[in-house]
């Protein structure tokens, strides 16, 4: 569990210092997420500023510091979540571009040569994972931020005054001084309906979640003119549901050790970390699946 803040500008950043400090204390806000390492990084021109607190998983050396550049400059991200297919991406790009000099071996570091391979909306279906990205293409002067399919890692956005600001979670955009502390009256009534806030709202009007599944592309031009790009779909639950329906239908039903391959693999690649690794075991049949998948793959005792 890591964490992140930022926010592009409508302008070029006039005040370098008043700027970093709300930055980090936006950041730090989200402290508990990541107490490892934090760092901050910022393009005065482009009004652009990245904060990140790091939780250490892949990789633990400073190689795996963010906000972190891509090797030809041009890519700047903010990560928060895992990679489950970092290696067969980083063999993937070696395939496509020949022998690369890596930094380290962290998942972050992979993806972001990947989207320096093949474009961002490319990379997004290449990925098994959980993830909220927050990605500055320096060369096109766009901002991408992205969700993970299901949604599992949080991401917030909305306007604050001038600026375009994002985060991991509600309190650090609350640190904003242009933040509206009022309450949708929509979305609580959702709220007392259901337990949750249904949908892109949140609890605040003016800010959103980005949809599990979706990305949103903000450019210098939209940013200027404080537009509210909407969020674009990447990949969809329903199509999916669908596809496995009508192939049912057409006699392909998954077999029994189809199933066992795909969840010993799931399993398997959680497992990668560089950090000790265990099991919630409520006693459930998910979590007894698991911790069982985990042992029969594991060469010690499961913690």
């Amino acid at each position: 569990m890591c964490g992140f803040a930022g926010f592009i500008a409508a302008n070029p950043i006039e005040d370098e210092v008043s700027a970093r400090r709300l930055l980090v204390a936006m950041r730090d806000r989200g402290a508990h997420r990541g107490p490892d390492d934090s760092g901050v990084w910022m393009d005065r021109e482009a009004g652009v500023a990245f904060g990140f607190r790091r939780l250490s998983i892949m990789d633990l050396s400073p190689a795996g510091h963010q906000p972190m550049h891509s090797a030809c400059g041009r890519f700047v991200i903010i990560f928060n979540g895992e990679i489950y297919n970092a290696d067969d991406l980083r063999a993937e790009v070696e395939a496509a571009r020949g022998p690369h000099h890596w930094r380290g071996h962290s998942d972050t570091e992979i993806l972001l040569e990947a989207v320096a391979q093949w474009g961002f909306e490319a990379t997004l279906p290449r990925l098994n994972g959980m993830f909220a990205i927050a990605l500055w293409d320096r060369a096109e002067r766009v901002l991408w931020l992205a969700r993970d399919r299901i949604g599992k890692k949080p991401l917030h956005y909305g306007w604050l005054g001038r600026h375009f600001a994002f985060a991991s979670e509600l309190k650090s955009l609350r640190v904003h001084p242009d933040f509206n502390a009022a309450v949708s009256p929509e979305a609580l009534g959702g709220f007392l309906r259901l337990g949750y806030v249904l949908g892109e709202r949140t609890i605040h009007p003016g800010i959103f979640k980005l949809p599990a599944g979706h990305l949103l592309r903000l450019d210098a031009r939209a940013a200027a003119q404080r537009e509210l790009p909407a969020p674009a779909a990447y990949w969809s639950l329903r199509d999916i549901a669908i596809a496995g329906l009508e192939a049912q239908a057409a006699g392909r039903a998954a077999s029994v050790e189809e199933l066992e391959t795909l969840l010993r693999d799931a399993v398997a690649r959680r497992m990668v970390a560089d950090v000790p690794v265990g099991s919630f075991l409520s006693g459930g049949i998910d979590s007894s699946l698991i911790t069982a998948l985990m042992a029969a793959g594991s060469p010690g005792r499961v913690r």
